[in-house]
């Protein structure tokens, strides 16, 4: 894609099976750096990254050249197994099936990081 210029800024929520309040601050306080590291490492540019103990919200850069939905299986199934591995408490963890998306213009994104 030499020549291809593309600046696709998008919203994802998802959530927690059953939207279960399991997400608490001190593990909100490393699953946020990691999403975000996930992201990066896979092309995109994390702008802002937070959430409630039910669910998650992205605010992120993505490439056009990879599908979100690719991502998102992988961010959900890779998070989910961190989640299962990094805390006792959360062993048996999985998200949501599904995710909310949308796109923002730049104009908007401040607004929305808040």
């Amino acid at each position: 894609m030499g020549s291809t210029h593309t600046r696709l800024l998008f919203h994802v929520v998802f959530a927690t099976h059953e939207r279960e309040r399991r997400l608490s601050a001190p593990v909100r306080e490393r699953l946020f750096p990691y999403l975000g590291g996930f992201i990066r490492n896979e092309g995109g540019v994390p702008v802002q990254i937070g959430g409630m103990p039910d669910h998650v919200h992205l605010l992120f850069y993505w490439r056009a050249d990879r599908a979100l939905s690719d991502l998102m299986r992988d961010l959900k199934r890779g998070s989910s197994r961190w989640l299962s591995e990094s805390f006792e408490e959360l062993r048996a963890f999985h998200w949501q099936e599904g995710y909310a998306a949308f796109t923002v213009s730049e104009s908007q994104k401040d607004r929305v990081a808040e």
